[in-house]
């Protein structure tokens, strides 16, 4: 049985209530499967939960419904269709081991 709990990733001092990046909690035979969805429009392992238990809270989360987390994959699929270039410019949520896989994989390629 498969158990997924939503959160939106927000700033603290976040007063139009835009969320910054999407997470959920899959727990699949008692396993915990923390992921983020990121900007190549799929679900990703993150360390966000990790890191913020271990005091990195520069953002916080909260518990949305399945509901405002499909809302927000919908709008985030049609900008990027409608706009592709935004994918370079769009400002997800980076936890720190995919902002490293990033750079490292921008210089392999410079």
């Amino acid at each position: 049985m498969e158990k997924i709990t939503y959160y939106f990733i927000r700033s603290w001092d976040d007063k139009l209530k835009k969320p910054k990046g999407l997470l959920r909690r899959r727990i699949v035979d008692g396993v915990v499967h923390e992921e983020e969805f990121t900007r190549e429009l799929r679900w990703e392992p993150t360390e966000f939960f990790k890191l913020y238990r271990l005091g990195h809270d520069d953002d916080q989360y909260e518990e949305i419904t399945e509901e405002e987390a499909q809302a927000f994959i919908a709008r985030t699929e049609e900008k990027f269709r409608q706009h592709p270039e935004l994918r370079d410019v769009v400002k997800f949520y980076r936890s720190p081991s995919e902002a490293d896989r990033s750079d490292s994989s921008k210089e392999a390629t410079d």
